[in-house]
């Protein structure tokens, strides 16, 4: 049975999300597309060549807070620093314990990076723990 952790951000600058997916569809394994879906009834397979559409059309959005990215392709949880678009490896390895990240764009609230990598690590091991799938 697969898990769904779902991680929420808040206070991301929409104009991040274009270099985001780019960066991580570059960090790591060839993945081919992103499941997207928001609240402004668009849906769509982006291939990361396309990102930079991608932004165009989410910097029109009015409520772009309820966008989300479904991370289930990703075998590694990446640490992504909103503030220089960059991106680590977090070396945490939920695939292992049939886990699937969804993102998206309300809850945590994220001040700098660095405050990024713990609480995505506190909140992926607790939820893990929750569930039962720590080894």
């Amino acid at each position: 049975m697969s898990h769904i952790i779902e991680v929420v951000f808040e206070d991301v600058f929409v104009d991040s999300v274009g270099t985001l997916l780019k960066e991580l569809c570059k960090a790591g394994k060839p993945i081919t597309n992103y499941s997207l879906s928001a609240d402004w009834e668009i849906e769509a397979e982006i291939d990361w060549q396309s990102a930079e559409s991608i932004t165009q059309c989410l910097k029109t959005c009015t409520n772009c807070w309820s966008f989300f990215i479904n991370l289930s392709e990703l075998n590694i949880i990446k640490h992504l620093s909103i503030k220089n678009c960059s991106i680590q490896v977090l070396q945490y390895d939920l695939k292992k314990y049939d886990v699937n990240l969804n993102f998206k764009w309300e809850d945590i609230r994220l001040r700098d990076s660095t405050d990024f990598v713990e609480t995505l690590m506190k909140f992926s091991r607790n939820m893990a723990f929750k569930y039962g799938i720590m080894p």
